[in-house]
């Protein structure tokens, strides 16, 4: 009987040991696994900061840009109105001028 125990037991250790390899190599499994989602995620977060970085920089131009557009827009509304006033001039002038 002491010789079925020992056999039993050893057996039971053996599986003990072939559960504990097999849970060992789940756990480095998912250590690895871990770690390239957290490097996966590293470079996604880098990926999102230089993506704001951009978007934030082409608003900047965004904003420049119709600020520009908005002192062009004046300053031809400007140069029509000064041209308006020199075309009357010069029609009042020529006028002058052709009378006797």
């Amino acid at each position: 009987m002491t010789q079925e125990l020992f056999t039993q037991s050893r057996s039971a250790q053996e599986q003990v040991v072939l559960q504990l390899t097999e849970l060992n190599q789940l756990h480095q499994a998912l250590e690895q696994r871990h770690e390239h989602g957290a490097q996966s995620l590293a470079v996604t977060q880098t990926n999102l900061a230089v993506t704001e970085r951009e978007r934030a920089l082409l608003a900047e131009r965004l904003t420049q840009a119709e600020t520009q557009l908005t002192e062009l827009t004046t300053d031809k509304q400007l140069l029509l109105q000064d041209n308006a006033v020199l075309s009357s001039q010069l029609s009042e002038s020529r006028a002058k001028c052709d009378q006797p």
